[in-house]
């Protein structure tokens, strides 16, 4: 645990492969196919949230299908006009194993047959505790940006992720600059169907303390652990990339203020953002048609009533 903490300290990633067991990271996959199968997974990029709210307003207003395609409709204007959006998509939940629920933001809903995946949880939990404990006996800080005093278990649970939507991405940022109180990142990767191979993308790319990167591939069965105070992304993939995050949170008073990168630069890595993009150009070029025509004839109309008032002008005098 010392070499674990030391690692971490220095701002570097901890990997560790075959971390929960083949049938773990078997059943981990078939638990999220069932919650995707079920519609308990939500989509969670930039604005979603102010949309899902927007969605249940004009739901709570109305009846029927017009009010939810009303909504439906205002995020597909609001993805139009920002492409980019689309890269950063993907569908998640939070989960909290001891009540075997599924609870996105704004809703809670019961699970089914989520064993694997609850189990999982507990696992990771029990991990970071024992991370907190010897970082806290050790008097070893495995964060710049906090004392040594161990981790707290976070109440908002574990996110359960999956990307990989043709092409989509993760842009890069920090966790502790999306919630300030964490402390430590346990990102699980569980089996994938297909299995990833070189090629397939997805990688997680993090930015070490000493300015330099590491890329680690997102293999079935693998753990990767890093303090929250370090900028990382998760790179184009073409494959269904599924993920388990569990943070350790803070104890005591932050050193410093969280960082607040984000990178949110127009990529445009998905075939989404691609088509989003090309539909944006479309409306474009018909706006620039319709505005020209406008203007041709607002100067057919201009020179009739000028060539009239002329005409209609008495001859002048001499």
């Amino acid at each position: 645990m010392q070499a674990v903490l030391n690692t971490l300290g220095r701002g570097q990633v901890v990997v560790l492969d075959d971390a929960l067991g083949v049938a773990a990271a078997s059943g981990v996959l078939h638990d999220t196919k069932r919650l995707v199968a079920a519609g308990l997974l939500r989509s969670d990029a930039v604005y979603a949230e102010a949309g899902a709210q927007m969605l249940a307003e004009l739901t709570a207003r109305g009846s029927g299908e017009k009010t939810a395609g009303r909504g439906a409709s205002l995020m597909r204007t609001i993805y139009s006009t920002m492409p980019g959006l689309w890269d950063s998509y993907r569908l998640i939940a939070w989960l909290h194993a001891e009540s075997s629920v599924a609870a996105p933001r704004g809703a809670t809903v019961r699970s089914r047959g989520t064993a694997a995946l609850d189990a999982a949880i507990v696992s990771l939990r029990a991990m970071l505790d024992a991370i907190g404990d010897a970082e806290l006996q050790l008097s070893l800080p495995m964060s710049p940006a906090w004392p040594a005093e161990g981790l707290q278990a976070d109440p908002q649970g574990a996110l359960l992720s999956v990307s990989g939507f043709n092409g989509t991405r993760y842009a890069l940022h920090t966790d502790s600059g999306a919630r300030a109180t964490r402390k430590l990142t346990a990102i699980y990767y569980p089996r994938f169907e297909p299995a990833w191979t070189p090629g397939s993308g997805g990688e997680l790319r993090v930015v070490l303390a000493d300015g330099s990167n590491t890329t680690v591939s997102p293999l079935a069965d693998r753990l990767i652990l890093f303090h929250s105070e370090l900028l990382h992304e998760v790179l184009p993939a073409q494959f269904p990339r599924i993920s388990l995050t569990a943070w350790g949170l803070g104890r005591g008073a932050r050193r410093r203020a969280a960082p607040t990168a984000l990178d949110m630069s127009l990529q445009c890595t998905s075939d989404m953002c691609r088509q989003a993009q090309l539909e944006q150009e479309a409306k474009r070029r018909e706006q620039q048609v319709r505005q020209q025509a406008e203007m041709a004839h607002a100067m057919r109309v201009g020179i009739t009533m000028g060539q009239n008032a002329w005409f209609a002008q008495p001859p002048l005098t001499t």
